[in-house]
This record gives C-alpha cells, structure tokens and sequence, in this order.
C-alpha cells in the first residue's frame, strides 16, 4: 500500500487545508505514516504569514527533503507556495510539486503533470466537510468561511486566500454534527474574521444567525469563538454569547495596537474610543467573560509614545491572554512603502516587555481561580499519576493558553469533570476532581 506523511504548519485554519489533502490521498487507496522516511509522497504543508512562519516553512522543507527516502516525492502545498512558487521552485530543485491554496486535494493529480499549480484562490471550494481531522475527537475545529475583506495594511492574507466566502449554514451544521458523533466536546469556530461570517451573502447578524442554528440543531456543549475583529462585534452577538451556556464566555478579539495613529495606518477602520468602549460593553454584559487579543509591536510609525500606550492599555485592561507579535514587513502591502520603520532589535525589546507584564497579569486573574469550581475537559495523562489529567477549563482555548492539572480523577480524554482549583501559575492552573 502507498503511503503518505503530512507536516502541517500554521494556523488552524491551514491545519484544516491539510486534513482535506489527507482525505484525497486516502481515497486514493494511500496510508498515513508519522515520518518522512516512510512515506512515499511527503508533503510540507506551509505558512507564509509573517517572517517566522515563512522561515520555519522553508526549514521544514528542506529537513523533510534530507529525510525523506530515495524516491519519494515531494510536494509543498499552503500559503507559501501560493506566494512564492514560481522562486522555490528555482531554489529548491529537490522539490516535485509546488500546489497553492485551493489545489491540495489534488497532489495526486499534479504529481507528475507539472511542477506548479497556482491559481487564484477565488477559484476554489471552500467546503471542508470532506477531511481527515487531525485534531483529538473531543476537540474540533470549523472553518466558517474563507478569506477576508478587512485589508489591514500589514496583512497578506487576501492576497494568498482572497476576499471574504462564508460557507452555507447547512454544511456548517452537517460538518459539525458529523463531528459530534466522532466525540466532539468543544467546538472551535474558525475564519479570519468570524464575526464578518455572512457579509458577503448579505446577511445581516450572519454569526449570530448561524450561532442560532447551531444551538438549535447540535447539542454540543462547549461552543468557542476566535478571532472576532472589534469592528464587527454587535450588540445582539454580545447579547446572545452572555444568554446562552453553551456558548463559552471567552472572545478571541484582535485589536492589534490601541494609539489612533497606528490604528490608522494599519487601515483597521477602528479607533481608541471604540475599542475601550467595546471591551468595557462585553466586560459589562457577559460574565465570567475571559478575554484574548493579539498586538503588533513595531509598526512603522510606532515611537515611544505609541508603544507606551499600548503598555498603558495592557495595564489597565488586564486581558486574560495575548498573543504579541513583530511586525513583518511584507511586500505587496500597504505597510510595506510606510516611513519610521521601527529597528528588529527595538521591536523585540517591545515584544518582551509586554509578555513580562502579561505574564503578571495572568498569574494573577488565575490566582483568582483559586477556591472556585468549575469544569475541566481532559485530554489526556499527566505525569506518571495514575490518577493526574491534563485538560482546559472554558477560558483556555486550544494549543494557544494554558493548561490545567487535574488530580484524583480517572476519567478519560474528551470528559467534562468537575473540579475546584487549587493552584495558580503564570498561565496554567492546578486543580482537584470533585
């Protein structure tokens, strides 16, 4: 039987893109192996959104060349190769197949009949309904609709994956009903900007809409929702996310930085005011609420001044979790041409002083915990305990925050368990099974 090895990187959102590509190649009478050496086609499935993943990426193509076994193919599917084909395929003659976005379901077909195949990504099917998850059955990713129509200045993902396509409702809830009879405990909605989700189709409260649906015909206990851009968070989501249980009160809200100038030339077409009012509004309005953002430090234009803003905004707001990154200067994008470009050296300074300061702030909305009870969703062993789980509480989304220690529980992986919380940590928590 042929085999085959997929090295998926990136965002979820790509993870997905990859488990279609598996779902095509086992359908083809293909078995899957955890290692290069074993496989008969190897494919690195890439990342191209800022400088790292774009230098992991090409470290991961050329390890898997080195590993891969005397006749295997190789194929480098994903962002990268949408951006960049055409030059890899220069620099890296050990590779058999460039695919862009869109065409990974179709390796086997190209293999052989050309080299690159890249087209617009407007061109292809955004149902994914068809795929091989490689995430645990008690958690699930969905991907709602593909691309995005923001065009922030720095960004180069409408250029790789289009303009915005949300997916029909019905194969969201297909999808996600399939899901649940492999197990499914949580479930992760996933887009570039989930709350712009029905836009295009000229919805109007599309998330929400869908959210309604969803409650109606899943049961599925544990509903998250990331990446909400400010600008598309409305009252009656708000409204809905604190009535309704099964939707977990935790939001995944990019705000990027908080100074007007650098608001305006990253084109978020949001400002100060309405980001602080926002995030005061669901404070207010949905409780026990743990909130999550992402910041771009070393923005051009950002000087002192603006990146002490930010530091302000960190202190005084107290996010529960963030994400920070360096700006990456990308071509083809609004920023790139920008004066007052900010030193490597001064961004990362920056970057480090803010996880300092949310590294206390974290520990202390955790020492918080300590005392309360809450539910836990296991996912596998800790340590050599018989009776020691690892698993997340509702304000710990998947890979991206931290973990909580159960002990004196036997409960298995995708169980929801009772605890109270015993100790707190910087980002991970210890707790006891009730």
């Amino acid at each position: 039987m042929p085999t085959y090895c997929i090295i998926a990187l990136g965002c979820d959102k790509n993870i997905i893109d990859a488990e279609m590509a598996a779902k095509s190649l086992i359908d083809a009478g293909y078995a899957a192996v955890p290692a290069p050496d074993e496989a008969d086609i190897v494919i690195v499935h890439t990342c191209a959104f800022i400088d790292e993943a774009k230098e992991e990426s090409i470290s991961m193509i050329l390890e898997a060349a080195g590993d891969k076994k005397a006749g295997a193919a190789l194929v480098v599917s994903g962002c990268l190769a949408q951006r960049y084909a055409a030059q890899l395929a220069e620099e890296m003659p050990e590779v058999d197949l460039f695919v862009g976005v869109g065409r990974h379901d179709r390796i086997l077909d190209l293999l052989g009949s050309t080299r690159i195949s890249v087209g617009s990504p407007m061109e292809w099917s955004i149902d994914t309904r068809n795929r091989i998850p490689s995430t645990p059955p008690w958690s699930a990713y969905i991907k709602i609709s593909e691309g995005c129509d923001n065009r922030c200045s720095y960004c180069v993902i409408p250029s790789i994956r289009g303009g915005l396509r949300s997916r029909p409702i019905a194969h969201i809830v297909e999808e996600i009903q399939w899901l649940q009879r492999r197990g499914m405990v949580e479930l992760n909605l996933i887009a570039q900007d989930v709350a712009a989700y029905g836009a295009d189709m000229g919805m109007k409260e599309g998330l929400a809409r869908l959210l309604t649906t969803i409650l109606a015909e899943t049961d599925v206990p544990w509903i998250r929702l990331l990446y909400l851009h400010p600008r598309h968070i409305t009252d009656t989501l708000i409204d809905l996310v604190a009535g309704q249980d099964r939707i977990l009160n935790y939001l995944d809200i990019p705000v990027q930085h908080i100074s007007d100038p650098i608001l305006s030339a990253m084109e978020r077409k949001i400002d100060r005011a309405t980001i602080v009012s926002l995030i005061k509004k669901v404070r207010e309005r949905i409780g026990g609420l743990f909130l999550r953002t992402s910041l771009i430090v070393g923005f051009p234009g950002e000087g002192e001044r603006e990146f002490g803003d930010l530091m302000d905004f960190v202190a005084k707001t107290r996010f529960e979790h963030i994400g920070v990154f360096r700006y990456s200067r990308e071509e083809k994008t609004g920023a790139a041409s920008l004066p007052g470009r900010v030193p490597k050296k001064t961004a990362k300074k920056r970057h480090d002083m803010i996880m300092s300061l949310q590294e206390e702030i974290s520990h202390d909305h955790n020492r918080n915990l300590v005392g309360k009870v809450g539910y836990v969703l296991l996912e596998g062993p800790y340590g050599e305990d018989e009776f020691c789980r690892r698993g997340r509480f509702y304000g710990q989304a998947p890979e991206v925050d931290g973990i909580v220690v159960v002990s004196g529980t036997g409960a298995g992986p995708g169980e929801l368990v009772a605890v109270r919380f015993t100790d707190a940590y910087p980002y991970d928590l210890a707790a006891k099974a009730l």
